[in-house]
């Protein structure tokens, strides 16, 4: 269900952000590919992680290899 449409245009372009709220089941174990694969993949590149209402920002780190 889309809660919000924000249209704005910068430099004779137009941009559109939608906000959707999508409900999705989730597997309850990974997928035969995720099990043979067996990693997981961090954009290290990252510089704030997540950002909350609250004025609190979570710093993107490199943590390393994740397994």
């Amino acid at each position: 269900m889309v809660q919000s449409v924000t249209i704005s245009s910068a430099e004779n372009r137009w941009y559109a952000s939608v906000l959707a709220c999508v409900q999705q089941e989730l597997a309850s174990r990974p997928s035969h590919g995720q099990r043979m694969t067996g990693t997981v993949g961090v954009d290290l590149g990252v510089k704030t992680l997540a950002a909350l209402s609250a004025p609190i920002a979570m710093p993107g780190q490199a943590p390393g290899l994740l397994r």
